[in-house]
């Protein structure tokens, strides 16, 4: 049994080296995943405001236009791709 020792000893430390490289790279992609998502929610953060942003410029413009038809008197305007008309009560 003397021989089956180190043969033994051999194996068992291969395992503790195959897991630990194993567990180190498991860690660096997790450390990436994490990284990554940050990134993702950063992204997703400035899409907001982005998205935020455009809405308020179209409230804006909608208001202006609106403004303008009603002082020149104006209650709907058309063309080939748009058609705009005053409303007694706007959607939301």
């Amino acid at each position: 049994m003397a021989s089956d020792s180190p043969s033994l000893d051999d194996a068992i430390r291969e395992i503790a080296d195959d897991l630990t490289t194993k567990v180190i790279a498991i860690a660096k992609v997790t450390r990436n995943l994490d990284a990554e998502a940050d990134l993702l929610d950063q992204h997703a953060r400035l899409l907001q405001a982005k998205a935020q942003s455009r809405r308020s410029r179209v409230h804006l413009l909608k208001n202006w236009m609106r403004l303008q038809m009603d002082t020149s008197g104006v209650d709907r305007l058309k063309d080939p791709f748009v058609t705009v008309w005053l409303r007694s009560s706007p959607l939301p």
